[in-house]
């Protein structure tokens, strides 16, 4: 009987959430909308940028921008691909190197739509490895507050090194709260899951350790952002240290807070702009190295998703469990 109840509460679960999922769908003619609008902001705001340089124009350096596609964009696909691993792995699951890779680049083009798209195409891909909708939202989100917190833990020391004790002290409290959060979140997802006993030593490692993998991984994907912001910032002679580069990734995390905007196109680069200006730097230069990241960084996203596309119907395989249909996971 207790089964069955448990069975019913599940799947009145699942009803719930994919009602709410379904409702916050945006319509055709909304998604159209928020995409104009998200191109015109974003279209804004660099015009406006480029217009306060001293002499109103861009120098560039085509190898440093080469370096950031070619280097910069698979480096945090390959991580992307590991944290969708270390979020399946938090539910018992195993995932395979090249099917977590196939999540990850196929979620940079699903992050570009009008919808929390990273989060729906990794629920989707932890519902195929046979969690429930509650359990496999509960990981995503785990992994979410641990990119936040690991933001600010990498932004605090930017912004006190440049003599912004206000901002040091508010990114380094926000990470701070974020640590007992996550662990206990890991906690919970592994009773749900029976991983507190030895039942797999592959998957069931402890949730502390497991917690620390988790941030860790967060950590290196802030610095590895931060390094693509500096190499923007080099490549196109923008009047910025190093240190606004540490703090501007915590854009990215606060835009995708929103989530109502695809890829938070054109409000990361506002807020981008206000972290650098909060910094000590224009803060043109912030708006300018967010978008002109993110347009070094799309055609490469896209040759890598149409190249994945076309292998996958020239070499068609056996779906694993993991791997979504048709959109995948958190993009460059």
């Amino acid at each position: 009987m207790a089964g069955t109840r448990q069975e019913r509460v599940a799947a009145f679960t699942d009803r719930v959430i994919a009602r709410l999922r379904s409702r916050t769908r945006p319509t055709g003619s909304r998604r159209t909308a928020l995409l104009i609008g998200a191109a015109a902001l974003f279209l804004v705001a660099m015009v406006l940028a480029v217009r306060s340089l001293p002499d109103g124009q861009l120098t560039v350096n085509w190898p440093l921008v080469a370096v950031t596609a070619i280097v910069g964009v698979p480096a945090l696909l390959v991580m992307n691909a590991i944290e969708y691993w270390l979020s399946a792995r938090v539910l018992g699951h195993r995932v395979e190197r090249g099917d977590a890779l196939v999540v990850a680049v196929y979620g940079g083009a699903a992050n570009l739509l009008p919808i929390p798209g990273t989060a729906l195409v990794r629920l989707g891909a932890l519902t195929k490895q046979g969690s429930g909708v509650g359990r496999a939202a509960g990981a995503t989100a785990v992994v979410a507050v641990a990119w936040f917190g690991a933001a600010g833990f990498v932004g605090a020391p930017a912004a006190a090194s440049s003599g912004t004790w206000w901002l040091a002290a508010l990114l380094f409290a926000g990470g701070l709260v974020t640590v007992p959060v996550v662990h206990r979140s890991v906690v919970r997802l592994r009773r749900r899951g029976g991983l507190d006993g030895d039942r797999d030593p592959a998957v069931s490692v402890p949730a502390r350790r497991q917690t620390v993998e988790l941030y860790a991984l967060e950590v290196a994907m802030i610095v590895v952002r931060a390094l693509r912001f500096w190499l923007v910032i080099l490549a196109f002679d923008l009047d910025a240290g190093i240190r606004t580069a540490f703090i501007l990734p915590v854009s990215g995390v606060i835009a995708s807070a929103l989530g109502f905007l695809p890829g938070g196109l054109g409000i990361r680069e506002l807020v981008a702009g206000a972290l650098s200006g909060a910094n000590g730097d224009p803060a043109a230069v912030g708006v300018l190295a967010s978008g002109l990241d993110r347009i070094v960084a799309l055609p490469v996203l896209a040759v890598i998703a149409l190249g994945l596309a076309a292998w996958e119907r020239r070499h068609p395989r056996p779906a694993p469990a993991g791997e979504p249909s048709g959109a995948g996971e958190a993009g460059a």
